[in-house]
């Protein structure tokens, strides 16, 4: 069972309140990405039940001495407050403090997304890449340290039941072959948390 802080007052019911609202936006968005690839947007509500396994990540990025640079490949030298990755699921909200930190590559330069507290940050992530084969892909991100000022953040991850079988949804050359949520999950986080191995990323699930 989880196990919340007496202190902050409130902290249990704004937390719960604001992962439903989450989920809420994040299956809307979801449906209606569906319709813009041609498909019944209710193709994969199955997949999103009571017992799915999406989730809130509150962040707290603390004064780092050290943060690496603001616009370069990480070379080692310094630190990120997380390093670049894609999301494993389906789809990330987020949102921020004032502080800015989220960072995108383009055109192969990071690039500091701004910080607005009244927008929320949407992020495809690689679940929905295979879906869509490769029409979304998950776009590579990472979160900056800060010399100056702590950083707070809050990610809802859309993810579906752990046996959700995932292959993209045209008949049309498949660029991937199926992906099991848990099997893939569970060798990510191997890669992500326990340095076990080879990260396994989609890549590995090409035709």
């Amino acid at each position: 069972n989880m196990k919340w802080p007496h202190s902050p007052e409130g902290f249990k019911h704004t937390t719960l309140d604001w992962f439903g609202k989450c989920r809420v936006i994040a299956l809307e968005i979801l449906r209606k990405i569906l319709l813009v690839l041609d498909q019944n947007e209710d193709r994969l509500d199955k997949f999103f039940v009571e017992e799915d396994t999406s989730f809130l990540r509150l962040n707290h990025y603390p004064i780092c001495d050290q943060p690496a640079s603001t616009h370069k490949d990480y070379d080692g030298k310094g630190t990120l407050g997380i390093y670049d990755h894609t999301d494993a699921g389906a789809l990330t909200i987020l949102i921020q403090s004032e502080i800015p930190g989220l960072q995108i590559k383009e055109q192969g330069t990071w690039k500091t997304i701004p910080a607005n507290t009244d927008e929320l940050i949407v992020n495809t992530g690689d679940l929905l890449q295979i879906w869509s084969n490769d029409a979304l892909p998950a776009p590579a991100h990472r979160v900056l340290a800060n010399d100056q000022v702590g950083r707070y953040s809050a990610a809802f991850f859309l993810n579906p039941k752990y046996e959700t079988h995932v292959k993209p949804l045209t008949a049309v050359t498949p660029k991937f072959r199926s992906v099991n949520w848990e099997e893939f999950r569970n060798q990510r986080s191997a890669g992500d948390y326990a340095d076990l191995g080879e990260e396994i990323q989609i890549d590995h699930y090409r035709i």
